[in-house]
């Protein structure tokens, strides 16, 4: 775990099933620049404008009773 993000920066596991314990799984991971809580423009990310959707058509649905 690295100490400052709090988030894991490798991860080590072995596991099996107790029905075929000669079948095992092996993982191993290790993460290089992770980036978490970045800054979002949401202007950018979240753009939902009309002039931002093209080539779809809306409509709306509504549930029937």
């Amino acid at each position: 775990i690295d100490k400052e993000t709090n988030y894991p920066i490798r991860i080590i596991s072995e596991s099996y099933s107790a029905d075929n314990p000669d079948q095992k799984v092996f993982l191993d991971q290790k993460y290089y620049d992770l980036k978490f809580n970045i800054e979002i423009d949401e202007q950018i990310q979240f753009n939902t404008t009309d002039e931002s959707l093209t080539g779809f058509e809306k409509i709306e649905m509504k549930p029937q009773h």
